[in-house]
């Protein structure tokens, strides 16, 4: 979202190697570990602050309030807080999401409202991101198992005593695991097939045993 609004790609690899150094440093000084947090990476960005230090000087600013001038920062009403947190939500939010919202995958549309409903019954995040995930998981595996198709040919060949027999080849092109499995059985028909049957798996993924 930040990459979008100041339009610098950044580097995302070494935001996320050195967020992990802070955290494991948190621990190891029994603090708590974070992450850049939306509300205050937008106040920084809309009042002009895209530089590194900008970033540096927030965390520092932050360190000073909360181990020495806690008491300054309780002279700030409530109220006057939540007005900002309601700036913040208006910058933040997404609105072409209702126009768009019938137009997406209706997948799309459910994890939205799940992650959602969740996140403001539970007051938790993490779980309704979970949970959307958890969604996005299964409908990627259920239709995963229908990306499954085959091409068959049937050739001849014979023993070294000349005897012929016919050879019937499946190239099975897709994904090959646990959801596919129904997908698999249409396709192929070992009772009506001859003896020798080859699956050719070149163009298949097989991603799990069975």
């Amino acid at each position: 979202l930040l990459s979008e609004m100041i339009g610098d790609e950044g580097n995302p690899h070494q935001d996320m190697v050195a967020q992990g150094l802070g955290n494991l440093a948190c621990g190891l000084l029994r603090g708590q570990g974070g992450d850049a947090m939306i509300g205050q990476s937008l106040i920084n960005v809309k009042s002009g602050g895209i530089r590194r230090r900008s970033g540096a000087l927030a965390s520092v600013f932050i360190m000073i309030f909360v181990v020495v001038a806690s008491d300054f920062i309780n002279i700030i009403p409530l109220g006057g807080l939540a007005g900002v947190m309601f700036v913040v939500v208006i910058f933040t939010f997404e609105w072409n999401t209702f126009r768009l919202f019938f137009q997406i995958p209706y997948v799309d549309s459910v994890v939205i409202i799940v992650v959602t409903l969740v996140t403001y019954f539970l007051s938790d995040l993490s779980i309704g991101v979970a949970c959307g995930i958890g969604i996005s998981a299964l409908y990627y595996a259920y239709t995963s198992g229908h990306r499954l198709s085959a091409r068959t040919e049937y050739m001849e060949d014979h023993d070294p005593d000349g005897t012929k027999y016919t050879v019937k080849i499946y190239h099975l092109d897709g994904n090959l695991f646990f959801g596919s499995l129904r997908s698999l059985q249409k396709i192929m028909t070992p009772e009506k097939d001859p003896e020798v049957v080859i699956v050719h798996l070149g163009g298949a993924k097989t991603f799990d045993m069975s």
